[in-house]
């Protein structure tokens, strides 16, 4: 049991990693809603079908980089101030996107606010590691940070998109990041960390190491070809937006089943067989999307897809702090994860169509393919027990 100078633990209990989680939110939660305000964007003729993916890619690219920094520029004091004018220049940001008149100034707009919300995620991301258990930990915040994007998946296609536009997304973007600026008096002041080093004054770099990394970028690929166009192939299919919103909210909400089913009841199960199996079974449902005859079936199957979305998370995260325990490699995974999620999309727009969305599942269904190649790999590899999604 930690103790209370253990300086890996957070002492400010429940509420600063309750105020880290919302911020960690707020910077995410253009993930679950950039499916439906892309397709809408297309709609109104702002962007095409092309540019699509490539605005989902600079945008979660963009994320993905300012994690990488931002979890040195929040470990250097300062949280709290620091937090709070990202999350304003957030907001303005978001705001200043329903202005934008052409799509190169969306793409501008929307990369910024990649950066922006990166950068805060490494606020949230330094925090949950330093926890007693940051795999559990980690897979409550996946689980919670889906519950308002779920909510707004459904709201924005059937309700909100229809009466204002896609810029009804971005106020709902700006209005988290303002909520997030009244909560930060209530992050912790974090101990400095201390000086590990691995054998050698090295990390850990074995090759087990560098393959479930390799893997965890080519599933979260995947995913980001997949998710990005599951409103566009709705659409392209002849699908309805209530089926459209309801895939889209339903994918969330199993999101969050699946990423609780792990925490509270699957933490036995040993990290490598649930990414392999995890993996096999998103490819297949990949390939599946084409061929959905049915509103009703395609729901179905985006429900099934959001069930492993998050699930596989603290497998990784377990897997990675098993061999390199001071947990500098476990603190890279999130923005591996969003570099992975932004590749997906790119890779998938050279191939899609205004006719046809159908290549990106393709597209999405090689990459977890490739991932489980990695990860068997890794296995091979492996040269200790594997870990378990939450240690004792």
């Amino acid at each position: 049991m930690a103790t209370q100078d253990d300086p890996y633990v957070v002492q400010d209990g429940l509420p600063a990693i309750s105020t880290a989680m919302w911020i960690g939110t707020a910077a995410l939660m253009v993930l679950g809603i950039q499916p439906v305000f892309l397709a809408s964007l297309v709609a109104e003729h702002r962007i095409t079908d092309a540019l699509l993916g490539r605005l989902a890619t600079a945008e979660v690219l963009a994320i993905a980089m300012g994690t990488a920094v931002g979890t040195a520029f929040f470990r250097t004091g300062g949280m709290r101030m620091k937090a709070a004018a990202l999350s304003g220049l957030l907001a303005l940001v978001n705001i200043a996107t329903c202005y934008a008149a052409s799509a190169s100034a969306l793409l501008a707009l929307r990369a910024g606010a990649g950066i922006i919300e990166g950068v805060l995620l490494g606020c949230t991301v330094v925090i949950l590691t330093r926890t007693r258990a940051p795999d559990r930990i980690n897979g409550v915040f996946l689980a919670a940070q889906t519950i308002p994007q779920a909510l707004a998946a459904l709201a924005l296609p059937i309700y909100l998109i229809p009466r204002w536009g896609s810029n009804a997304a971005f106020v709902i973007l700006a209005a988290l990041a303002l909520i997030g600026v009244g909560l930060t008096p209530l992050l912790p002041r974090l101990a400095a960390a201390p000086a590990e080093k691995t054998a050698g004054g090295r990390w850990n770099w074995t090759g087990e190491v560098v393959c479930v990394m390799v893997a965890t970028t080519l599933q979260t690929a995947g995913i980001g070809a997949a998710m990005e166009y599951l409103a566009q192939i709705a659409t392209l299919h002849g699908f309805s937006q209530q089926m459209v919103g309801l895939a889209n909210s339903g994918n969330l909400v199993f999101q969050v089943a699946g990423a609780f089913i792990v925490v509270g009841i699957a933490w036995r199960i040993r990290s490598a067989p649930a990414l392999l199996t995890g993996v096999a079974l998103q490819a297949a449902m990949a390939l599946s999307f084409p061929l959905m005859p049915t509103g009703a079936a395609y729901v179905a199957l985006a429900c099934a897809f959001g069930l492993f979305l998050l699930a596989l998370g603290p497998f990784q995260v377990a897997w990675l702090i098993r061999i390199e325990p001071t947990r500098r490699v476990a603190l890279l995974m999130t923005p591996i994860t969003l570099l992975g999620w932004s590749i997906g999309p790119f890779i998938a727009s050279f191939f899609v169509s205004a006719r046809s969305s159908d290549p990106a599942f393709w597209v999405a269904a090689c990459l977890f393919l490739a991932a489980g190649t990695a990860y068997g790999l890794a296995l091979v590899l492996a040269r200790r027990p594997l870990g378990r999604p939450v240690t004792a």
